[in-house]
């Protein structure tokens, strides 16, 4: 059959033929681009216009349209209709592509009419091909770091004198938003009700004043620091009062206000169109989207503009960086009136570690690569407008915040963040047992940089070494896999391991000053009697904390000697100690169990680890002056239970055998030894590792990074040698194998291990610092400067790398440029004569001073 008798003869000249090709470059350019600008939202009601004007001509004109183009055309405008009453949003991509590929197969139908189609298919063709080379789905808002810090705080954000000074967020008009802006988080609901339902119950909305435990934080702050130092806290707690100009009043005339209880508003992060660091304190600029709100009637059909305003390549891509605009913090003079020191910060050690598959140096790595969002935004079921496959990320936040819920009498809230606690994110093993009692004398490292937060794996902080003896210490272990018997009457050691499991960052995380994070063991006899109890509750389990627990927190005292207990972290002068738990690492707590005299059979051992937040002395300072303070619930996080016997008793249960599995349980125990400085027990426990488990690598690596910090390079060297026999690309191995050159002083070959994991592992702080610093060893200061440049990149506030720049510049006789880094390095270094404040604390609180050692042994009570 000839094709003309098929196709007819529906012309390019006629009306049809002009609305047609106007529709195919209409279309093409919606689906090529995306942005939110006037144009493209006056295209989209031009698509809808050329839709209609093509379906009535050729309606008006079908005989001429021939049968083929007619059934294709159809199925492209009913793809058509469908989207204008389905929509044309992400959960209906079928229907989009549907209609797409119908209306270019209609098109070239359409050109193969002509009769001078030899010219008009090939350029129909490549007007199609337009989507593919520029595709609108492919943006570039990355989140970068500036080449360098700011100076002083007065350089961050919009600078001293910008509006919502010293919080680092800006807006692209450089000045105030409108209230509706920031707080219509309603409207969002009429095409998002479930992400707009689980918001309202989460942490982002009640964010602000409507937070009882923050606004009592503010209401102290404010009338000894004053009003404008409080917005530091707004850029991330209170937009909406700080973008519109309300937190330039008293908190007690804004609190009570709709903005003042509005929270983080979905546009609190979703009109973050830059984030322009990953120094947090909000360093992000907030674009108000006016043309995606004029045209928001419009995204019912296409959604594009919509997600290109409000939904950023970073959102997804990016995640962790993202997060950390508010959860990473640092103080200064506008705000403590002392110098820059690190508040809290999630980044930094995730960024460090394994569970980001940054870091070259971690002790366990997971399956795959982790975000902030893979936890605190899993994915759900749903049919929202957003949808991928069916799935939405969760916008309830799931997270650690027990005390809010009750506060305002949220269950359903309280009961998602508690099984949150419990999915397995911490794990408690009582492990050893040790006839050696006593701790010799040991002090914590004073850490390079200024912080009262921990550092982890993305510092190359100092380990505490333990001046004890350099035997190793008979220890019973597992214990309950060893059958010992011990004496009544008999002082013994007993040793319980804290691993991280299922976290990206520290435990505990936040704001780790302000609740009770602890380790409670207690030791009953076979009557019931407790022999022994440390980090019980008082008033039945209502009342503070043991005072002499094992805590999980930063205890920081003022300028007077005062703890800071009263979420005043403006007045911090000293870090009396930090202590918690590196993602993929361990703790080990000692305890002195006095078996009395009297005792035998079973002595049994518990132990819990607990969380509550807030901790209680917070919680009775939030609710002062008020008839009565919630009951905040404690949770367990982890818990387990052992056995041990006394005199001639035999074992309640027979013993298993030690295998290969305990090989982690040693590792676990080897690891939290090493953390604080005991190096010989540390070596002992991985040795039993690699004893139990020959062909665990890390086993052998682990024996040798101690070895290293003690000194014995060429021994270690023997333990690497195996360690890279079983996996000869091993970073961890190579990078420890470099520590030990360099302390030979085989800077040619360090260097060679340090590039090799720098391949491996280019985001590793700690290895292109460790390159470069070989580099300025030798005296090559323009290449060492390239590495410490690339640790710039990732940190701008490594204090490290500031000090080899400040070196390498001062040995290129460029005083300019080492002046500036000198002035970097002194910004973000320590305060040497911090740690001073703590002596006349440290006499009079012997208690907190036994805490502040990196090995003690808690006495517990009976």
């Amino acid at each position: 059959m000839p094709w003309d008798t098929i196709t007819s003869a529906m012309k390019l000249k006629s009306a049809v033929g002009v609305a047609w090709i106007l529709a195919l470059i209409n279309g093409v350019y919606l689906l090529a681009f995306g942005d939110p600008t006037l144009a493209y939202f006056l295209n989209i009601l031009a698509h809808l216009v050329l839709g209609v004007a093509l379906i009535a001509l050729i309606a008006w004109n079908w005989r001429s349209a021939g049968w083929l183009l007619l059934a294709v055309f159809a199925v492209a405008a009913a793809g058509g209709v469908a989207i204008v009453i389905a929509g044309g949003t992400r959960n209906h991509a079928s229907i989009i592509l549907a209609h797409t590929i119908a209306a270019f197969a209609a098109t070239l139908i359409f050109g193969a009419q002509q009769n001078s189609r030899r010219f008009v298919l090939p350029a129909m063709a490549a007007i199609m091909l337009v989507p593919l080379l520029h595709s609108s789905e492919k943006r570039t808002s990355v989140i970068t770091n500036p080449t360098t810090a700011p100076a002083s705080m007065d350089d961050e954000g919009a600078g001293k004198d910008g509006p919502f000074f010293p919080s680092s967020i800006e807006t692209t008009r450089g000045g105030h938003v409108s209230t509706e802006f920031i707080t219509d988080s309603k409207a969002c609901e009429k095409c998002h009700p479930q992400i707009y339902a689980e918001w309202k119950a989460s942490m982002h909305h009640i964010s602000s004043f409507n937070n009882p435990f923050y606004r009592k934080a503010i209401e102290y702050m404010q009338p000894i620091t004053g009003i404008r130092s409080t917005k530091w806290c707004g850029g991330c707690h209170d937009p909406a009062v700080l973008l519109n100009g309300m937190m330039d009043r008293p908190v007690n005339e804004i609190a009570d206000t709709p903005e003042g209880q509005s929270g983080m508003g979905c546009l609190s992060c979703h009109a973050i169109t830059k984030v322009k660091s990953t120094m947090g304190n909000a360093d992000v600029v907030i674009d108000d989207a006016r043309w995606a709100r004029f045209f928001s009637f419009l995204t019912r059909i296409n959604s594009k503009p919509h997600r290109h305003a409000f939904m950023q390549t970073f959102h997804t891509e990016q995640a962790a960086e993202f997060c950390s605009a508010c959860h990473k913090v640092h103080l200064d003079v506008p705000v403590n009136s002392y110098r820059w020191i690190r508040g809290f910060d999630e980044y930094d050690n995730w960024q460090g570690s394994g569970v980001s598959g940054q870091g070259a140096r971690s002790f366990y790595y997971p399956q795959s690569s982790q975000t902030c969002v893979g936890c605190h935004m899993p994915l759900l079921p749903s049919s929202d407008p957003a949808a991928r496959e069916g799935k939405i990320r969760s916008h309830f936040f799931p997270g650690a915040n027990t005390g809010v819920p009750v506060a305002i009498h949220d269950g359903e809230h309280l009961a998602i963040n508690e099984t949150f606690l419990k999915g397995s994110k911490m794990k408690v093993d009582i492990f050893a047992a040790s006839p050696v009692t006593s701790v010799a004398e040991n002090q914590p490292v004073a850490p390079t940089a200024s912080t009262m937060f921990a550092t982890g794996e993305e510092s190359d902080e100092a380990i505490p070494h333990y001046t004890g003896g350099s035997t190793t210490e008979p220890v019973i272990a597992p214990l309950d896999k060893v059958e010992h018997l011990f004496k009544p009457g008999e002082d013994v050691r007993i040793d319980v391991v804290v691993r991280t499991l299922g976290l990206g960052h520290f435990f505990p995380g936040g704001t780790v000053d302000a609740f009770d994070a602890w380790l409670e063991l207690k030791a009953t006899d076979d009557a019931g009697h407790i022999i022994f109890w440390s980090g019980g509750v008082e008033d039945s389990g209502h009342g503070p904390v043991d005072s002499a627990a094992h805590f999980y927190r930063s205890f920081q005292i003022d300028g007077e000697g005062n703890p800071i207990n009263k979420r005043n972290a403006w007045a911090a002068r000293a870090t009396m100690y930090v202590n918690l738990i590196p993602p993929g690492a361990a703790d080990v707590a000692h305890y002195l169990l006095r078996i009395p005299k009297t005792s035998s059979g079973m002595i049994h051992l518990e132990a819990n680890l607990n969380y509550r937040k807030f901790a209680w002395s917070y919680l009775h300072f939030t609710y002062e002056g008020k008839p009565s303070a919630p009951d905040l619930p404690i949770v367990k996080l982890a818990s387990t239970s052992a056995d041990i016997c006394v005199a001639s008793a035999p074992p309640s249960a027979s013993m298993g055998p030690v295998t290969e599995r305990d090989a982690q349980r040693w590792n676990d125990y080897g690891i939290g030894l090493f953390r604080q400085g005991d190096f010989t027990g540390a070596v002992n426990a991985f040795q039993q590792v690699t004893q139990l488990s020959p062909k665990y690598a890390d086993g052998w690596v682990n024996v040798a990074r101690v070895l290293i910090e003690e000194g014995e390079t060429a021994e270690a060297q023997k333990w690497l040698d195996q360690a890279l026999h079983l996996e000869p690309n091993l970073g961890r191995g190579h990078f420890f194998r470099g520590l030990a050159l360099k302390a030979d002083g085989d800077y040619d070959g360090a260097l060679r291990e340090f590039q090799f994991v720098a391949d491996q592992y280019p985001k590793d702080r700690v290895t292109l610092n460790q390159a470069g610093r070989m580099l300025f060893l030798k005296r090559d200061y323009k290449s060492a400067i390239d590495w410490f440049k690339r640790t710039i990149a990732i940190d701008p506030e490594d204090v490290s790398a500031h000090y080899n720049l400040m070196l390498c510049y001062r040995g290129l006789n460029d005083s300019a440029a080492s002046a500036a880094e000198e002035k970097l390095y002194l910004r973000f270094k320590a305060d040497e004569t911090a740690q001073t404040r703590t002596g006349e604390y440290r006499r009079d609180h012997p208690i907190d001073n036994n805490e502040r050692q990196p090995i003690h042994i808690h006495e517990g009570s009976r």
